[in-house]
């Protein structure tokens, strides 16, 4: 490929790291201009000024790909709670920004482990995350004094505590939306198509699939996540975890 440095090149860049599943091992034009990036300043330089045209910031790259999200919530490309699902409820929307915390306690228990390249979480199950999103859920409603961010997201945390852990289903057959259990199976789904998670492997019984978090998920919550929140979930998985070995 004939890679320039121009803004032709560089949009081709930025087009390429809007792809959650695309990496420069699959692409090989991704990897050229992932090259040039590298090489040349000012190739960095009309890329940087193409993405501050369209809201976007680059929080980091590698030979891997890079990593770019929206600067601000009032960027073109920013993810509000009403572009989740439609179908779902407002209960719903934020039962999932609260399940998107827990998940990523899970993977990362400490910010040390999130800050450390060489951490590499061990995959982990639909029922690891259902524990998570039960206790996040139940402390919120039970011991939380509400600041502003918890405050928004009252109807997500009161609703998970209210559902059953699983529907009245089996847990064997899929689980509706009606259960903490369908509503993460839910959550790892769209962070699967994000680009966030990938299923690392698929037993026979589904709350025994385990999945692994992806670089891209790791930098996005190192640099850009809802810090106080994801501390709390921490705190309340800790509290459960010695409540379980008292008991």
């Amino acid at each position: 490929m004939n890679t320039k440095v121009d803004p032709y090149h560089a949009s081709r860049l930025i087009a390429k790291a809007l792809q959650p599943g695309l990496s420069t091992a699959n692409d090989t034009e991704y990897r050229d201009l992932i090259a040039l990036y590298r090489s040349d300043a000012e190739f960095r330089d009309i890329f940087e000024k193409i993405a501050r045209g369209l809201e976007l910031q680059m929080l980091d790259w590698s030979e891997r790909g890079m990593v770019i999200v929206p600067d601000g919530h009032k960027s073109l490309f920013a993810c509000r709670l009403s572009d989740i699902r439609s179908g779902l409820s407002e209960s719903d929307k934020a039962a999932l920004v609260l399940i998107y915390v827990a998940i990523a306690t899970v993977f990362f228990p400490t910010s040390e482990s999130i800050d450390n390249d060489e951490f590499h979480p061990p995959p982990a199950k639909i029922a690891d995350f259902r524990d998570a999103v039960h206790s996040l859920a139940t402390r919120l409603r039970d011991e939380i004094k509400p600041d502003h961010t918890s405050e928004s997201l009252r109807s997500g945390w009161e609703y998970l505590a209210s559902l059953p852990l699983a529907s009245p289903k089996t847990e064997m057959q899929r689980a509706g939306l009606n259960s903490v259990v369908g509503l993460v199976k839910l959550g790892l789904n769209n962070l699967r198509d994000g680009g966030l998670i990938h299923l690392d492997q698929a037993y026979g019984e589904e709350l025994q699939h385990a999945y692994t978090p992806t670089y891209r998920f790791r930098v996005q919550l190192r640099e850009f996540t809802l810090h106080r929140l994801v501390e709390y979930a921490r705190a309340a998985s800790l509290a459960e975890t010695d409540r379980r070995l008292t008991v």
